[in-house]
C-alpha cells in the first residue's frame, strides 16, 4: 500500500513539474465584429481597427444597407440626385470608405446626404471623403452611431449659388458621436434637434464656414429643443472658423457642455437662451473681413 501511494505521489509530482506557466494556454480573445463596432463607437480616439475577414464591396451608388455586416469601398464612386449610402432599419454596420470618396454629381435635388442613417444603431463610418452632397451625414431616429476621420467638401463651382450645407444633422437620435473630421464651406457645422437627441458628441473636428451663404447666417453649432428633459450633448475641442455666429443654442433644459472649442466668427460669438448649458474654456476670436 505504501509503495502504491509513493508511486502515485511521484507520478503526480513529475506531471506538475513538467508543466510551466507558459504551457497553460489562455482562451483566445476572439472579439466579434459587432463588439468591435460597439467599442469604436464609444471611443473618442481617432484610431480605428478591425479584423474583418469578410467584406461586402460597395461598387456603385446609390447603395442601401439593410443587413448587419462590414462594407467597404474599393474605388471612388458617384451618384446623381440621391443620397450616396443609406443605412436603414438595421444594426451593427461597419462602413469603411477605405481612403476613397463618394461624390454627388450636380442636380436640382434640394436634399442629398452623403451617408444617411435611419432607424439604425451601432453604425460606424470612417476613413474617406464625402463631396458635393448637401450634408455629409444625417442620423434620424438612430442611436449609438459614430463617424470618424472623414473630410466633407460641398459643391462650390464658380458662379454656383450654394444651397443650405450642413456637416452633420442629428434628429431624434441619442449617443451619436462625430469626431476627428474636417468639414468645409458650411452653413451649419452640426445641427442637433429632437427630444430623443440625448448624449450626442461632436469632438475634435475642424469646421469652416460658407463665405457665400444662400440662406441665413452661417452658424457653427445649432441646437434646438424646447422640451424640459435634458439633452446633455457634448461639443468639445473643435475649431469653428469663418462662421457669422459661433453658436445658436435654443433649449429649455439642455445641460449641453460646449467646452474647449475655438470660435473664429465674423459677427457674434453666439446666442444661448438656456442657463443650464455650460460654456467653459472656449477661445473666441472675431475675424475682420
Amino acid at each position: 500500500m505504501k509503495k502504491t501511494l509513493l508511486f502515485t505521489s511521484l507520478l503526480l509530482a513529475l506531471l506538475f513539474s513538467s508543466c510551466s506557466e507558459n504551457d497553460i494556454t489562455a482562451p483566445e480573445n476572439n472579439i466579434s465584429d459587432e463588439a468591435q463596432i460597439e467599442q469604436n463607437v464609444i471611443s473618442e480616439s481617432n484610431v480605428i481597427s478591425f479584423s474583418v475577414t469578410s467584406w461586402t464591396i460597395i461598387d456603385s451608388l446609390p447603395y442601401t444597407i439593410t443587413q448587419p455586416g462590414s462594407y467597404k469601398l474599393r474605388r471612388d464612386l458617384e451618384s446623381y440626385g440621391v443620397n450616396g449610402i443609406t443605412v436603414s432599419n438595421t444594426n451593427h454596420v461597419n462602413i469603411n470608405l477605405n481612403g476613397h470618396s463618394i461624390n454627388a454629381l450636380p442636380s436640382a435635388v434640394s436634399e442629398q446626404t452623403g451617408i444617411a442613417v435611419n432607424n439604425s444603431s451601432f453604425v460606424i463610418i470612417y476613413e474617406g471623403d464625402i463631396n458635393n452632397y448637401k450634408s455629409a451625414f444625417s442620423f434620424v431616429n438612430s442611436s449609438d452611431c459614430s463617424a470618424k476621420n472623414i473630410e466633407y467638401t460641398p459643391l462650390s463651382s464658380l458662379g454656383d449659388v450654394p444651397p443650405h450645407y450642413s456637416g452633420v444633422k442629428i434628429s431624434s437620435s441619442p449617443r451619436i458621436q462625430v469626431s476627428w473630421s474636417v468639414f468645409n464651406t458650411l452653413d451649419n457645422a452640426v445641427e442637433i434637434s429632437g427630444a430623443a437627441s440625448i448624449d450626442d458628441k461632436f469632438l475634435s473636428n475642424t469646421c469652416y464656414g460658407n463665405p457665400n451663404p444662400s440662406t441665413g447666417r452661417p452658424t457653427g453649432i445649432k441646437i434646438s429643443d424646447t422640451l424640459s428633459s435634458p439633452q446633455k450633448s457634448i461639443i468639445r475641442n473643435n475649431l469653428f472658423s469663418g462662421f457669422d455666429y459661433g453658436y445658436n443654442v435654443t433649449t429649455k433644459n439642455g445641460n449641453h457642455k460646449i467646452n474647449s472649442n475655438t470660435f473664429e466668427f465674423y459677427i457674434e460669438k453666439g446666442f444661448n437662451n438656456d442657463a443650464t448649458n455650460e460654456f467653459k474654456y472656449n477661445t473666441y476670436r472675431i475675424i475682420t473681413p
